[in-house]
């Protein structure tokens, strides 16, 4: 058990260590912040993979889905095969 501050309420309390760790006085939330700035990390990692060209739709046509699906799987093979040249060409010239 740690002893936290309650920003709240001003006195000392246990807690655990996890967000939801709560004040023994008056219930407050002792890492709100932590909270709220998981909440609008998560909204802005939606919306950008909502905004992703690659991102599948439901509007999307099946044929247009299996693009995506497909360039998705390709830029990961790329990047693959990428690293796999980088490293031999690197090995063969130390």
């Amino acid at each position: 058990m740690i002893k936290a501050l309650c920003k709240n309420c001003h006195q000392w309390t246990n807690r655990v260590g996890l967000e939801t760790d709560r004040c023994e006085h008056c219930n407050e939330l002792l890492d709100e912040h932590r909270i709220s700035y998981r909440k609008v990390k998560h909204k802005i990692k939606e919306k950008s993979e909502s905004e992703s060209l690659l991102f599948v739709r439901e509007e999307d046509s099946e044929k247009t889905r299996k693009v995506k699906r497909f360039l998705v799987y390709a830029r990961v093979l790329f990047f693959i095969l990428l690293f796999l040249v980088s490293a031999i060409i690197f090995l063969s010239h130390g």
